[in-house]
């Protein structure tokens, strides 16, 4: 799941990270699911959980650090998050403490979200 009020770059993210996964052999299928808001998520997950979330950190919409909190709190620390945003000191701690498994800054490189998806699901490549 992706959770990032900005449509262009949620649709940008998942787009460009399934056809990664296409052209890839060590995740030949993956589909990501997109949500603007934190009751959207949680809707989502009370549905279904998913294998990995994707919180945009900071935003006037959007308190990713509230959202990491609440999901590893839910979870038992159990689901891999990883959390983005642009390079503000302090944001990567905010997150890492918050539970995030993960933390990258933007702009982000499609490769690097990949690889670091890879991992958020065990499957490390060996290349990495």
């Amino acid at each position: 799941y992706l959770l990032d009020p900005n449509d262009f770059v949620a649709k940008l993210y998942s787009e460009g990270l399934e056809r990664m996964a296409a052209s890839d052999a060590t995740l030949t299928q993956l589909t990501v699911k997109r949500f603007k808001t934190p009751d959207e998520l949680h809707q989502a997950l009370s549905e279904r959980r998913c294998d990995v979330l994707i919180i945009e950190l900071k935003s006037k919409e959007l308190d990713g650090v509230s959202v990491i909190e609440e999901v590893h709190e839910r979870f038992h620390g159990e689901l891999p998050v990883f959390a983005t945003s642009k390079p503000f000191e302090g944001d990567r701690e905010l997150a890492l403490h918050a539970g995030a498994s993960a933390f990258l800054n933007k702009p982000l490189q499609m490769r690097t979200l990949f690889n670091t998806l890879l991992v958020c699901l065990g499957l490390e490549r060996a290349d990495s």
